[in-house]
C-alpha cells in the first residue's frame, strides 16, 4: 500500500478491506464510519477535507501534527479572547467561577 496526501473514503474503505469484495451495502457503512473518524480528525486538525481532483467527491488531506498544533492555538487565543471579555462584562459570580475552573483545566499544559 502507498501512502498518498489526499485520499477519497470510497478509496480509503477498499484499502483497508485488503482485497476483500466489498458489496455496495458493506461499503457504504465503511464509508460512514470512515466519516466518523474523519470528522474527528478534522476537528483536533489533523486532516482538511478537500476534493478529489478530477471529480467532486469529498476527500481528505494529511496536515499532521502542524495542523493540531494550530487548532490548539486557535482554541487558547478563543479561550484569552473568553476571559477578556468576561473580565470586563462581570458575569455573575457563579458563571464567572465554572469559567475560570474550563479555563485552568485548559491551561494546564
Amino acid at each position: 500500500m502507498t501512502w498518498k496526501k489526499i485520499i477519497s473514503l470510497e478509496e480509503a474503505a477498499r484499502q483497508i478491506s485488503d482485497g476483500e469484495k466489498l458489496d455496495d451495502k458493506t461499503l457504504k457503512t465503511k464509508i460512514r464510519r470512515l466519516y466518523d473518524i474523519a470528522n474527528v480528525l478534522q476537528s483536533i486538525g489533523l486532516i482538511q477535507k478537500t476534493q478529489m481532483s478530477k471529480s467532486r467527491k469529498p476527500a481528505f488531506k494529511w496536515v499532521g501534527l502542524q495542523g493540531a498544533i494550530h487548532s490548539i492555538n486557535e482554541i487558547k487565543d478563543l479561550v484569552k479572547m473568553t476571559r477578556e471579555t468576561l473580565v470586563t462584562t462581570k458575569p455573575d459570580k457563579g458563571l464567572k467561577d465554572k469559567l475560570e475552573e474550563k479555563f485552568e483545566i485548559l491551561n494546564s499544559d
